[in-house]
């Protein structure tokens, strides 16, 4: 075993004095963040409006606070009724932050094993990363027990399709009301008869069934605003945010300053779409899962000339279409 140098014990034992001395000086409650917080509204039971404000915050939080929260959130937008998926999102960001504090302490004092746990665990991690969140959901006895990174996959990619469904006929909602307002040429279009079209306008889902959209609206509904305008946050590659969540490859370092973007877009779908178009009242139930944020308007339609050309066909009444207003 490399014997340590007298400057490295030397340091090690400057560093375990600033830590006592800062342990007794400082609280473990975080400014804003009321201790305990984070298990009760991220762990037990989700608060959406909480997690967004904070990740909306120019404050800075305490290391690894944004990141296991912005992992947690993703998670819950696209399943919101599944806790042991957010559950898992959360400790694969908790394993994620630790090898990565551990990783740079080992860089640093590789030589001295105990000072790199030491840097590790209270100046890369900090003792209000582990006092906050490691320790009370559980410690390394959650971490370990967690599913794998590919279960968590799995469990996304599960909600794809109905969430692809509900944001085409969410879409032809808005090209209704945009498009075909005219009621002497135009039956309405209802999120009834849109259940029925809405497999006739994509190749890239299967077959999934009027009953089976309309399972997944009665349930989703109060949140769907959510991954709705995500699908409209484009990324450089030319994917959608809500494309990299339901794929379960969401980055805090490269993703999460499109937040604020996706929030702004989640106000107006849940205003302008959800609210105006669809029903007040789940318009409603929207934006109460939404922070306090300015909307901004979710941009075009996404539907090919093609696409449009069909809807008009579809919803004509020279079709042979009666004229009696769908139900929502």
């Amino acid at each position: 075993m490399k014997k340590a140098s007298d400057s490295k014990i030397a340091e090690l034992g400057e560093i375990y004095g600033n830590l006592v001395e800062r342990l007794n000086e400082e609280p473990l409650t975080w400014p804003d963040f009321p201790r305990g917080s984070f298990k009760e509204s991220a762990w037990d039971t989700f608060d959406p409006v909480q997690a967004a404000s904070i990740l909306l915050s120019e404050r800075e939080s305490f290391a690894g606070h944004k990141r296991v929260l912005f992992s947690a959130y993703c998670a819950w937008s696209v399943s919101p009724m599944y806790r042991k998926t957010i559950r898992t999102a959360i400790s694969l960001a908790i394993i994620d932050h630790i090898a990565a504090a551990e990783t740079m302490a080992q860089k640093m004092y590789g030589d001295v094993g105990l000072l790199a746990d030491m840097a590790a665990r209270f100046n890369h991690l900090g003792h209000h990363f582990l006092y906050e969140i490691y320790f009370p959901i559980g410690g390394i006895r959650a971490a370990s027990q967690t599913s794998s990174r590919t279960t968590l996959k799995k469990w996304l990619n599960e909600h794809r399709i109905e969430i692809k469904y509900l944001c085409i006929i969410l879409n032809m909602r808005r090209f209704g009301n945009e498009f075909m307002k005219d009621k002497s040429r135009f039956i309405k279009v209802s999120n009834h008869n849109s259940m029925k079209y809405a497999q006739l306008m994509t190749n890239e889902l299967p077959d999934f069934g009027s009953s089976k959209m309309y399972e997944a609206w009665k349930k989703r509904k109060s949140s769907i605003a959510i991954p709705y305008a995500a699908s409209y946050v484009t990324l450089p590659d030319g994917s959608s945010l809500l494309d990299v969540i339901l794929g379960g490859r969401i980055s805090y370092s490269k993703h999460s300053k499109y937040f604020q973007e996706w929030m702004a877009k989640a106000i107006s779908a849940s205003v302008d779409v959800i609210g105006r178009i669809v029903d007040a009242e789940v318009g409603a139930a929207n934006l109460s899962q939404l922070p306090k944020v300015k909307g901004s308007p979710l941009g075009e339609i996404p539907f090919t000339p093609q696409q449009q050309n069909y809807l008009i066909q579809k919803y004509s009444v020279s079709c042979g279409h009666s004229r009696r207003r769908g139900q929502i």
